[in-house]
């Protein structure tokens, strides 16, 4: 259906010299770009214009003259010229955002025409991964050397009936993380699952662009290690030199190569001959006899008798280190940190689930981590409408449960999630002075108020962080006590008629928080959607991310989540003089 929008830039094209192909569903055209005095041949496509997916423009081959290796190329020719996760267009103006994207071809075909190679080899080293097209995928699970890797058949989680599976790779340090790792993901038991095999690492620090239009991608040993030398020669010295020691008992290797652009890999089985060749020539040159030996790299570059197995691989790094690191703008973590956090209702699960997600609970080099978790309370089937937990859980103790979920869910083997079902004598803190970290979640304000009264008369714990919904659900809040400035009963004081309200208040005199909901004795609630216990988890989070990262400013912090709650500034609030929990001694 030909709309307003696909005759204007069927009209469009057609100006600039495009002629129409038949196509069945798309609409397509082919022609020349004229650009700085090189024509570049063209093919332009597209379905609807409403720009969720852009006009695709496609390299038909490369003029004669021009540099061969060009960045933003799909193997396929396709031009990557926006990108669509980071730019709008607006599907009301399709015109413009066609004309637009016209224009964005013309200036990166420009920059194809002025030869810039300088700036093609970066551009080329940041997407370089996209070009490998590996086989299968391997995930990286450690960085701790010696690596082995394990190829494994997996079924999909939502195949009940185990009909059909896929091949994956795992590359680890030890056997515990690859038996966490096959449990994890479903593994099948198959003939090839016990057989591990030995992984090279080799860094490249600049890969060079490879041809568009020639053979790619590498499809040999010979071809891997003709490329390899081409692109870095002093790379190729290194797999080398890490290759004959493999080589000594084994005749396959995986090799991870770590680029500027991200990490790919490759299976390389080598022929028997040629690695008795490889053996001969490493004993020639240690024993200093005979004729001059053959160099390693002349062997790697002969031809094969025999097939030899040769795989292209997509890696990906799973390792805790990156799971961990990735969402934050500095490379920081909770990985090794001692945290206990009191409370695993609603706000405690999700807070819980945070901070594993930051490596919370995992342990690192040199210190072992802990999340430890304290609730003394059951999940009930009430809770699950805000609870991380699900059916399976009710009728469990919340913090061994949640202990027990975040194990399930980890990806790590060196995992420290500690479940506490004792209710505890909040005099008693002698048990959390091993802790760098306490975390209040119980929004008992009662329970909180009498914790923060102990902390600010006990010698041995750490920074303690209070986070709570508040107003009906309507607001969530949240503090650092590090004795600098005010405590959790800093933020309520007295009116003139004794009464306790909040120092930053909530309600404007015209706005009042809703009545709980009462059921039987001692269940009254307030109904709120769990989006206010994900907030409150969001802020401690944070709290947790800033303090480890040594700048806890603002120590206080607020959301309203309803405009019936008046706005509050996030600050650092000074303690209060007459505050009877921090500033005096009963």
């Amino acid at each position: 259906m030909m709309t307003t929008a696909h005759q204007f830039a069927h009209n469009f094209l057609r100006e600039k010299g495009f002629k129409r192909i038949p196509s069945t569903f798309l609409h397509k055209y082919e022609g020349i770009m004229p650009v700085k005095n090189t024509e570049f041949s063209l093919e332009i496509s597209f379905y609807e214009l409403d720009f969720i997916d852009f006009p695709e423009y496609r390299l038909l081959n490369i003029p004669e003259g021009l540099n061969p290796h060009l960045p933003h190329v799909e193997p396929d020719g396709s031009l990557c010229y926006l990108d669509k996760e980071f730019i709008y267009l607006d599907r009301y103006n399709p015109e413009d955002n066609f004309v637009l994207c016209f224009q964005c071809v013309e200036n990166l075909l420009a920059s194809y025409a002025e030869n810039d190679t300088r700036k093609f080899s970066q551009d080329y080293a940041d997407e370089f991964t996209a070009y490998w097209q590996g086989k299968f995928f391997a995930y990286i699970k450690s960085w701790n050397y010696p690596l082995q890797a394990l190829m494994f058949d997996r079924y999909s989680i939502l195949d009940n009936a185990k009909e059909k599976t896929e091949h994956e790779i795992i590359i680890f340090n030890n056997q515990q993380e690859a038996n966490t790792w096959l449990k994890l993901r479903n593994a099948a038991n198959t003939a090839h699952s016990n057989k591990t095999i030995p992984v090279i690492v080799t860094k490249l620090t600049q890969p060079k662009l490879i041809r568009l239009f020639e053979k790619w991608p590498l499809s040999s040993r010979q071809e891997f290690f003709a490329w390899l030398t081409a692109i870095d020669p002093s790379a190729a010295q290194s797999f080398i030199s890490s290759l004959l020691t493999v080589i000594k008992n084994n005749r396959s290797s995986y090799v991870v190569l770590q680029t500027p652009g991200g990490n790919v890999g490759a299976l390389i089985e080598i022929d028997k001959q040629i690695v008795e060749a490889l053996k001969r020539s490493q004993n020639q040159r240690q024993n200093k006899k005979g004729n001059k030996p053959a160099s390693p790299s002349s062997i790697l570059l002969r031809k094969s008798l025999v097939k030899e197995k040769f795989f292209l691989i997509n890696v990906r790094d799973a390792s805790d280190s990156r799971i961990t690191t990735r969402n934050q703008d500095k490379e920081f973590s909770l990985v090794g940190k001692k945290i206990a956090l009191i409370g695993c209702g609603t706000v405690g699960s999700f807070t819980a689930l945070l901070l594993a997600q930051l490596g919370a609970g995992i342990q690192d080099n040199t210190h072992k981590g802990v999340l430890a978790l304290f609730d003394p309370d059951i999940l009930m089937p009430d809770n699950l409408g805000r609870h991380v937990l699900n059916m399976s859980y009710v009728g469990e103790n919340k913090a061994l449960a949640m202990a027990d979920f975040l194990t399930n869910q980890a990806v790590s083997n060196t995992i420290n999630f500690i479940g506490n079902n004792k209710r505890f004598d909040v005099k008693n803190l002698a048990l959390f002075s091993k802790y760098e970290l306490i975390i209040d979640a119980t929004g008992n304000e009662a329970f909180s108020t009498s914790l923060s009264h102990y902390y600010h008369r006990s010698e041995t714990l750490n920074v303690l962080i209070h986070g709570w919904v508040i107003a009906a659900g309507k607001a969530v809040r949240a503090i650092l006590d590090d004795r600098t400035g005010a405590c959790y009963r800093c933020l309520r004081i007295s009116n003139q008629d004794g009464e306790l309200q909040e120092r930053f208040k909530l309600f404007s005199k015209d706005k009042e928080p809703p009545d709980p909901i009462k059921r039987n004795c001692g269940n009254a609630y307030f109904p709120y959607a769990s989006g206010a216990s994900a907030s409150a988890a969001a802020l401690i989070q944070q709290l947790a991310i800033d303090y480890f990262s040594g700048n806890p400013s603002p120590r206080f912090r607020h959301s309203s989540l309803s405009l019936d709650v008046q706005h509050t500034k996030n600050c650092n609030p000074q303690k209060l003089d007459i505050c009877p929990c921090c500033s005096k001694i009963l």
